[in-house]
């Protein structure tokens, strides 16, 4: 797989320029036709030579910036460089061997690339450019389709797919899972969501839960797998069965779940009784006094719009309606289902080649590693990981304990200007646990549906390259944001433990945070 990695010491600013057009998969033509740059001077721009102006334009193209260039105003950050370094336009101009006049006309913007390089090594300031998608040499996150984004990698790149994707959390109706599963056997890709979900009137930009990942998406996924390669794909219950078969008929072995068990389940559906009340105090022309503003579902997110409900108790409506009492009260509390305490985590594998033992030596997955994943209990005995883990009762220290993520963990390396309101966070330590279960020895792990980037932490706590890619701006932005703050964080904690072998003692994570095991 072809990652980017500028390495101004060792290339270029024109061969950072190629080697950003080619992880774009781009020809000089599509640049030229995107860019209004004629293909002759993509060619000099990537040999160093053009004017200061055409060379950001490129970069606006290949989504990248100079680092420590904002708003792409080089002139101001190259004054800015000058400034710092202590020196007059005289003194810079002949530092580089330019004239005073080239610098002036550098600092507002215009110019040489030539003269521009020029006065970089003289600042001693190597130009390195970065794409807006990364986020750091192991962990980098793109922002758009997860489709789209993964036809641009190459084959057999990734040893582990681990993800918490849409749950399409619709009513979708047997006739319609009829239809779209013999839609997946003719291999017709799906356009437009089968059902709407119920989280969907929930949010303002909420399409992203109307539907789950197809057959098609998950052969893209296999083709980026290695031989041996885990996806791990978390899912509400009563939808598994649609993934698993979409997962197999990708082409993949479907393995045991592992079921992940929680107390905090959202409640379940509608209930009948304040459905009756409402529909009789609509008839009433009364509905208006018996309703307030809420917000919407989930209130821990703070993102949901104002919604009308109810401002009163069942039986407070039944008063106001004295006429269906009896059938309020008889059927208060009757709801579609009941409050969920667990998720599944459908397990899948890409067939080895040969044995397993083959595939694991040449490729480094396709087993449970056990023992990576092993970890000791309060009563001090080793355990091996078992298909069902989470916030189990103490006694049950068999199981893998892991509860949802805290109010704290939420919070975790995100900047002071940022919150992370994500709907669905996962907890660290689940995530931790399932890279050393599934992730195998080594190679890049890839997260399609990534979130605010918990697996990309996760990973980068782990010591593994990830690279994730998130459809929603916002969460993208966060994830990246995050992710910048906590590989530092960690490299630093690395540091300090290799100096001090005593250090860190009580089993904190960089931002105070309890380790996960």
């Amino acid at each position: 797989m072809f990652v980017y990695r500028p390495d101004p010491l060792a290339s270029s600013l024109g061969d950072q320029l190629r080697d950003l057009r080619r992880l774009h998969r781009l020809s000089r033509r599509v640049v030229s036709e995107r860019s209004g740059l004629d293909p002759v001077t993509i060619a000099k721009l990537e040999s160093n030579e053009g004017t200061i102006a055409s060379l950001m334009r490129l970069a606006q193209v290949l989504d990248a910036s100079l680092e420590g260039v904002v708003e792409e105003n080089v002139g101001a950050w190259l004054r800015d460089l000058r400034q710092r370094n202590g020196l007059s336009l005289a003194a810079a101009a002949a530092a580089a061997e330019l004239t005073k006049p080239t610098i002036i006309n550098l600092e507002r913007g215009s110019g040489r690339v030539e003269s521009f390089l020029k006065v970089l090594r003289a600042y001693r300031h190597p130009p390195r450019l970065w794409p807006r998608a990364a986020t750091s040499l192991g962990a980098t996150v793109f922002h758009g389709d997860a489709t789209e984004v993964c036809r641009g990698f190459d084959s057999g790149s990734f040893s582990a797919c681990i993800t918490d994707a849409p749950y399409h959390l619709g009513g979708v109706r047997p006739s319609t899972i009829q239809k779209m599963i013999s839609r997946w056997n003719d291999g017709i890709e799906r356009s437009g969501p089968a059902s709407v979900s119920y989280m969907s009137p929930q949010w303002s930009d909420a399409d992203w839960d109307n539907g789950l990942p197809e057959p098609h998406f998950w052969r893209e996924v296999f083709r980026l797998l290695r031989p041996g390669g885990h996806v791990m794909c978390f899912c509400a219950p009563r939808n598994a069965y649609l993934t698993m078969t979409a997962l197999a008929l990708a082409g993949y072995e479907i393995k045991d779940p592992i079921i992940w068990v929680f107390r905090t389940g959202f409640r379940g559906g509608t209930d009948v009784g304040r459905t009756i009340g409402k529909r009789a105090l609509k008839e009433r022309g009364v509905l208006a006094d018996a309703l307030v503003a809420r917000r919407r579902f989930p209130s821990r997110g703070h993102r949901g719009l104002p919604r009308a409900g109810y401002a009163i108790e069942t039986d407070e409506i039944a008063e106001l309606v004295p006429e269906v009492a009896d059938l309020i009260r008889e059927n208060a509390r009757v709801r579609d289902g009941i409050r969920p305490a667990y998720e599944m985590i459908v397990v899948a594998r890409k067939p080895v080649e040969k044995t397993l033992a083959d595939n694991v030596v040449q490729y480094g997955v396709g087993g449970a590693n056990v023992r990576s994943a092993r970890w000791r209990s309060e009563d001090g005995r080793l355990r091996d990981p078992m298909t069902v883990v989470g916030e189990m009762d103490p006694s049950e220290q068999a199981y893998f304990y892991s509860p949802k993520a805290t109010a704290e963990e939420r919070q975790l390396f995100v900047p002071p200007s940022m919150s992370n309101d994500h709907p669905t966070l996962k907890p660290m330590a689940l995530m931790r646990w399932l890279i050393k279960l599934y992730g195998g020895v080594r190679g890049p792990i890839l997260d399609p549906f990534c979130g605010s980037g918990t697996t990309g932490i996760a990973c980068v706590l782990e010591g593994r390259t990830f690279i994730g890619i998130e459809r929603e701006a916002t969460y993208a932005d966060l994830a990246k944001a995050r992710l910048q703050r906590a590989e530092p964080s960690v490299r630093e904690a690395s540091l300090e433990r290799r100096l001090d072998p005593g250090s860190n003692r009580d089993g904190e994570l960089p931002g105070g945070s309890p380790s996960c095991p």
